[in-house]
């Protein structure tokens, strides 16, 4: 690259300091000589600061469902004007269009990065009103079918994706969200014993949706804080439904071991890192859902990193990540009883061996080499 290659990185629902789009993507390609970035979201979670040569522009700050989120594609096209970026790597299905029609004119290479499965995700859960699911969640698929023509390349935030997605064939790579060390100093824990009878600090981080099982470790934690009430619970992440959130907030009101941290706007990735360090024990209690059950979440590669022991439901796919390190037990939602699995607590030896392949920096190599050959074509 002769001169200063300026590349844009745009979603419409993830802030823009989100941890793939800026903390891996935009902070790896800083690697590269001669790069200005540009990151265009949703309002950045507290008051953050981008680093020399990233640049952050707000396109969108209400709830999900608010009107303002039509204007977010004159925003972002009014953004591609002015910067005129030779690269584009889009995260939202919604922006392809805008983004497919200033390629058309300047030739700008589009790369699309698929972070979620967006049909399953409108179709089998409740975010969008139940007469209308089928209906976006093909107009979504129709057009990443459509688009394909137009769309450079394609990186898989998943592995199961390459099965999922026919439009991606022959011109993806996986680019799993593996962790990124933002600060924090793993705490070698190999052999790690939980003890039941002494304070357990239960931790629930990430998203905060039924779907993803909020409801069913509430609904644990009270239970086993009957058994030993020196458990507590930490709730720390962001809810994108304010129905959801708010039944959360009663859920929790009379029980003082149960504290929640944000909910209300997207909360800083150095925070929920903190709270890992801090927490004796993370749960996954996703429920079956065919939008999440052939996924991988980034807080597993997180807990793992940071050698912190994970309770997780009977999936294949995640027990075969987390078996050869004992990292996990797992446990049944639905069926099984709370002192099943405080016994299974105490007899399990966490964290036999050092887990391996968990980091950011095998992604990074793979992301670089990408953009480097689009860019030198």
């Amino acid at each position: 690259m002769s001169k200063t290659a300026k590349i844009l990185l745009a979603s419409v629902l993830k802030p823009v300091n989100e941890t793939r789009m800026y903390e891996k993507f935009a902070k790896s390609l800083l690697k590269l000589n001669d790069v200005e970035i540009h990151i265009a979201g949703f309002s950045p979670t507290k008051d953050s600061k981008a680093e020399d040569k990233i640049f952050f522009h707000t396109l969108f700050s209400e709830s999900r469902l608010h009107i303002s989120r039509i204007g977010a594609q004159l925003k972002l096209f009014r953004l591609l004007l002015k910067v005129k970026p030779q690269l584009m790597i889009i995260t939202t299905y919604e922006i392809l269009i805008v983004s497919i029609i200033y390629k058309l004119f300047s030739g700008t290479v589009l790369i699309y990065d698929i972070q979620e499965n967006y049909y399953r995700n409108i179709r089998f859960t409740p975010t969008f009103p139940p007469f209308i699911r089928n209906i976006i969640a093909s107009g979504v698929r129709f057009i990443e079918m459509l688009t394909r023509p137009l769309i450079d390349f394609y990186l898989l935030a998943e592995r199961n994706y390459e099965s999922e997605f026919s439009f991606s064939k022959n011109k993806s790579c996986i680019i799993e969200n593996k962790f990124k060390n933002e600060g924090i100093s793993p705490v070698l824990k190999q052999e790690l014993r939980i003890n039941p009878k002494s304070g357990i600090r239960f931790l629930y981080s990430g998203t905060i949706a039924e779907v993803y099982g909020i409801f069913k470790t509430i609904e644990l934690i009270i239970k086993l804080h009957e058994l030993n009430s020196n458990i507590t619970l930490t709730i720390i992440g962001y809810s994108p439904k304010k129905e959801t959130l708010k039944v959360v907030k009663s859920e929790i009101r009379n029980y003082p071991f149960i504290h929640l941290l944000g909910g209300d706007t997207p909360v800083a990735h150095s925070d929920i890192l903190n709270e890992i360090h801090n927490s004796d024990i993370g749960i996954l209690s996703y429920l079956p859902n065919k939008s999440t059950e052939n996924c991988i979440p980034t807080k597993l590669y997180e807990y793992l990193s940071l050698y912190l022991p994970m309770i997780i439901p009977p999936n294949p796919i995640w027990t075969s990540i987390t078996s050869p390190y004992n990292a996990s037990v797992t446990f049944d939602f639905n069926n099984s009883k709370p002192e099943e699995l405080l016994e299974n607590l105490s007899q399990h030896i966490f964290f036999t061996s050092k887990p391996e392949h968990t980091s950011w920096d095998s992604e990074e190599i793979k992301l670089l080499q990408i953009v480097k050959t689009i860019l030198n074509r």
